[in-house]
């Protein structure tokens, strides 16, 4: 149950960060944000995980491996992007099925789309449950009740933030099963693009792009500065949810979360790399015998993703 509590926060830690954000002004895009952004104005933090140097001197290559948070908004010119440019051929969807009942993914010719879910619903009762009393709207006629920050800030008082919550997937035979599975879908033969997404494409699809990356022998610190750009492509946002807080609490521990909740931390990260690390002892370890994979599994992925 205490894994099922932890990994829960990670669906509603994405999900509040962008659930008001589609009227959000456009971030303007720093130079690293141009160099991986798929240009998406419909979809939050989409973008390409290759171009990335490996130990070796190889490189992730480009327009295959694709991230980003849920679809059901992506335009017309959207979808033409990925099929066009991109020549996307699978998306992988990692969220739970309430979070797929209420913005399905889009149908696209010639595309296979793939249900992964990260959590395990069937024995989270309980926490559901929590999750979803916390997320009550207040009453209709209250300063509250059209305040965005409303939900989050309920959140935080609750305690849904805390920087081990991505330390369950390492012990979590459910969770590294199904990115296990995942990385059967990256070995299939396709001639084209592969994308996966959750809610906010930052947690549980952060957490895919970290393993992939390093599968593919990209370092630590560069995989990490990856997972931070969630904090560049979702700028305006957070800056919204802070102020918007701002107009609930002055409690100086519940605004140092927001940014935190709304996009992405370090910390957390970290935390996740030091609890691989006592686990397994490294993270070519964790992915050999957490996730299953073999050194001809990760000899093909780097045949396959690198140039």
């Amino acid at each position: 149950m205490r894994f099922c509590k932890w990994l829960k926060k990670i669906c509603v830690i994405s999900a509040v960060g962008v659930v008001f954000a589609g009227g959000m002004a456009e971030a303007r895009m720093s130079d690293g944000m141009e160099q991986v952004s798929l240009g998406l104005s419909g979809v939050e933090n989409a973008r390409d995980i290759g171009g990335y140097a490996t130990m070796d001197g190889r490189h992730v290559r480009k327009g295959l491996l694709l991230r980003s948070g849920k679809l059901d908004k992506a335009t017309k010119s959207d979808k033409g992007k990925l099929l066009q440019v991109y020549q996307l051929k699978e998306i992988i969807d990692f969220r739970t099925s309430t979070e797929r009942s209420q913005a399905m993914d889009p149908q696209l010719p010639g595309v296979k789309n793939v249900w992964l879910k990260i959590l395990n619903e069937d024995v989270q009762s309980h926490s559901n449950t929590m999750i979803a009393n916390m997320f009550q709207p207040p009453a209709k006629g209250t300063p509250e009740a059209d305040n965005p920050a409303y939900g989050m800030v309920q959140a935080i008082k609750a305690g849904v933030y805390s920087t081990q919550m991505y330390v369950p997937i390492v012990t979590s035979e459910y969770s590294r099963h199904q990115y296990r599975a995942f990385f059967q879908e990256l070995l299939k033969p396709r001639e084209g693009a592969l994308l996966w997404h959750c809610t906010g494409g930052k947690d549980r699809t952060g957490i895919a792009a970290v393993l992939t990356l390093s599968a593919l022998g990209v370092d630590r610190e560069t995989i990490i500065r990856d997972y931070l750009l969630t904090n560049d492509f979702d700028a305006s946002t957070i800056q919204y949810m802070l102020t918007e807080a701002n107009k609930l609490t002055r409690d100086p521990h519940v605004l140092i979360i927001v940014p935190k909740l709304t996009g992405v931390d370090r910390e957390i990260i970290e935390s996740f790399y030091t609890a691989v690390e006592k686990e397994y002892g490294t993270m070519h370890n964790f992915l050999k015998k957490g996730i299953g994979l073999t050194d001809r599994d990760i000899q093909a992925l780097q045949r396959r993703y690198l140039e």
